[in-house]
């Protein structure tokens, strides 16, 4: 080995007892064995040679792992810099004979008790020079491997004491542990390697071909090995994660991971009860529940993942990249729900920021080209959470289906909406139907219908809760619309002044003339009456008398005869935006500071009021 490795036996003893080659004869065996000081091995048992067989008990304490690392040096990338293992069972052999086509072969049948311990354990990554994983205590407790009736590994306990790793993702997009369980220059990619892998495929390729006659071979109908653990037990675990890829660098730190794992099998129908919980930078707690049978040919899940209160100004820097912005403040909650069966997922992810704030612009190229601000102002409530839903459901057999990239589309999808559709956001969240963007009116017409005001309810109760909303209400008539309703307006409003003056007279009180309702009989007479008050040059008859005319011709007289000119269109896209921002401030009496009236427009497309939402 290079460098050499140096292994110290001392003491040595060895005993054997009734030493005979007779078939059937089983030697006794008593080793014991002192190994680079810390060490000792106990063998005791009996072997056969005729046939071959073994039953043999052995006790392992305190083997330091230092001096064997030349052995796996050039398998790995991390240096062991302390540890022990310790390990103590029983190994029962024998062979079994089997005739088949009038030919016997011989197989060993082999049953494995154990227990392993592996102590003080501390390794670090030998080219950067970096600790990797380490913990206090290893333990697999009641470890049985056999292979007869068939392959199989049980296991009572695994735990896992003072677990310390640290994660690192380097530029390339490498992991720190795959660096490390890899032989060194396993991912370099130089043409040495990739020779000796082209020749190693070409001679396995050469060996493996079949001889000219001979029988095809057919695969291995053995069944797969059965797997067992018990539990699995994690205690004061901390992991550390570096991601070196984003700049500025991104550091978590999960701590105090403890929990379980119970009831691993590989038996079809099985599952294992999950329970593992941990802190998250010192303040935000994870908690991960439920059941899986991940070692089963069927994987299933149904498992439940609770992210609370972690804060969120250590993921600057993923927001300065993606979004264009570092992050003030903020905590985060995610809570997802996972089922995984027949191949099929169906995935719950809720996720809730609290008091999410953007800090200081960063020039980015990756930023998303959106207004983020006025997306965040349509997510945030009135408490100043953001809460989203985004379920995720697909097959595991398609290639194209991946967890996170889906839930990435499905986010950047919502945050798109948010920026470039956002009423229909307001509509999908608060109800309104159609879109809210925009209320019509009838021409000539300020008043609000049965539509208009189911939008301005859902607008109303979406500014209560967005507080970090505004909206500008922009008027607008339609001259080659509008005018003929306007002359229609006037003369109805013409008509209603005749009746007010009537009922005041009469001493009746009104309190506004758009309260004043004209039956068919009324209006006939109060439309004569606004007819004889009007100014304008009406028809004679032949005495030169003003001449009677019937209703209809009255009215089309009064229209004809009414002006209407572009300061009264202007007027009537004012009265539409001041109708609307009254009821707005109806609907939404904390959002009246934030109803912004601009300048009214005349133009083609029918008289309607424009809304458009801006961040407070």
């Amino acid at each position: 080995m290079s460098p050499p490795a140096i292994l110290t036996v001392d003491p040595f003893a060895l005993h054997v007892t009734n030493l005979s080659t007779a078939p059937g004869a089983r030697p006794g065996v008593d080793l014991r064995m002192g190994i680079n000081r810390t060490g000792k091995l106990n063998v005791t048992g009996n072997v056969g040679l005729d046939p071959q067989a073994a039953n043999l008990r052995f006790d392992l304490r305190a083997l330091e792992i230092l001096p064997f690392q030349p052995y796996f040096r050039d398998q790995v990338g991390l240096t062991v810099t302390s540890g022990a293992v310790s390990v103590k069972g029983q190994l029962a052999m024998t062979m079994k004979v089997k005739t088949r086509a009038g030919a016997s072969t011989s197989s060993p049948q082999v049953d494995l008790g154990a227990d392993i311990g592996i102590a003080k354990l501390a390794t670090v990554d030998r080219d950067k020079q970096e600790p990797l994983v380490k913990w206090s205590s290893l333990q697999v407790s009641g470890l049985r491997l056999f292979n007869h009736p068939s392959m199989g590994v049980a296991i009572n306990e695994i735990a896992l004491t003072d677990l310390d790793a640290r994660l690192v993702l380097f530029p390339d997009g490498r992991f720190n542990l795959q660096e490390a369980l890899s032989a060194p220059g396993a991912s370099s990619g130089t043409g040495q390697q990739a020779e000796r892998e082209r020749k190693g495929q070409h001679q396995g390729n050469r060996e493996d071909r079949a001889p000219p006659g001979s029988a095809p071979t057919t695969p291995s109908k053995e069944p797969a090995p059965q797997v067992s653990i018990g539990k699995v037990t994690l205690e004061r675990g901390r992991v550390d994660y570096t991601d070196r890829v984003i700049k500025p660098g991104f550091t978590a730190e999960v701590t105090e991971l403890g929990g379980h794992v119970s009831g691993l099998s590989s038996t079809a129908g099985t599952t294992a009860d999950v329970d593992l919980r941990a802190t998250v930078n010192r303040s935000g707690t994870l908690a991960i529940t439920g059941k899986t049978n991940p070692l089963a040919k069927d994987l299933f899940v149904d498992a439940q993942i609770a992210l609370k209160d972690v804060e969120l100004p250590p993921a600057s820097p993923y927001a300065g990249k993606f979004a264009g912005y570092m992050i003030s403040k903020g905590k985060l909650d995610l809570a997802l729900d996972y089922k995984v069966a027949n191949r099929k997922l169906d995935a719950k992810n809720n996720l809730v920021l609290d008091q999410f704030t953007l800090g200081e612009r960063v020039d980015s190229p990756d930023a998303v080209k959106a207004p983020v601000h006025l997306a965040l102002a349509l997510l945030k409530d009135r408490h100043g959470v953001i809460d989203i839903d985004l379920p995720i459901s697909g097959s595991l057999d398609d290639p194209k289906f991946r967890v996170w990239p889906a839930i990435l589309k499905v986010l950047g999808n919502l945050l798109v909406k948010a920026a470039t559709a956002p009423f229909s956001l307001i509509a999908s969240a608060f109800g309104g139907g159609d879109e809210l963007s925009r209320v019509d009116f009838a021409p000539g017409a300020a008043a609000l219908d049965a539509n208009a005001q189911r939008k301005l309810r859902s607008l109303g109760k979406a500014l209560q809760e967005r507080p970090g909303l505004s909206l500008e209400i922009e008027g607008s008539s339609d001259p080659s619309q509008d005018r003929e309703g306007l002359r229609q307006f006037v003369l109805e409003r013409k008509l209603k002044a005749q009746k007010l003056t009537e009922l005041v007279e009469a001493g009746a009180a009104v309190s506004s003339p758009e309260q004043i309702q004209l039956d068919p009989v009324e209006r006939q007479r109060f439309l004569e009456k606004a007819y004889h008050a009007e100014k304008f040059a009406k028809p004679k008859n032949g005495l030169g008398l003003e001449k009677s005319l019937p209703p209809a011709e009255m009215e089309k007289l009064m229209l004809a005869n009414t002006r209407v000119e572009d300061d009264d269109l202007r007027a009537l896209a004012f009265r539409r935006a001041t109708a609307l921002q009254g009821g707005l401030a109806r609907n939404g009496p904390s959002a009246a500071g934030r109803l912004f009236l601009v300048t009214p427009q005349l133009g083609p497309g029918g008289g309607h009021v424009e809304l458009r939402l801006k961040k407070e």
